[in-house]
């Protein structure tokens, strides 16, 4: 047994190792207040802040790309703001490179 836990966490930390991890050009903390303000319009702002590319998936479709937020949010982390927008609109999304996410819906 003590033998099967070794391999999973072996597994398991040369998953990560290999992981895509977000290395945005500005890594400053940020600040967001919207109102009645679209999805893609509240995310495109944060790619740019960030120095990051935003791609969709075809899942992710017009309504939910249209989806109104309101949300005010002071001094986060850009994965703070990404979990926080997606989330909101039915989305998610995966790293795809260093400056690179892919947004599609939630299953």
């Amino acid at each position: 047994m003590r033998l099967l836990a070794v391999a999973v966490f072996t597994l398991l930390a040369a998953y990560a190792a290999h992981a895509q991890q977000l290395a945005p050009r500005n890594t400053e903390p940020i600040t967001i207040h919207l109102v009645n303000t679209t999805f893609d319009d509240a995310i495109g702002f944060v790619g740019r802040h960030a120095g990051i590319a935003i791609q969709f998936d075809d899942s992710a479709t017009a309504e939910r790309r249209t989806t109104r937020l309101e949300l005010n949010m002071k001094g986060v982390t850009l994965v703070e703001a990404l979990d926080t927008m997606t989330r909101l609109s039915g989305l998610t999304y995966k790293v795809v490179d260093a400056q690179t996410i892919l947004i599609y819906q939630l299953p």
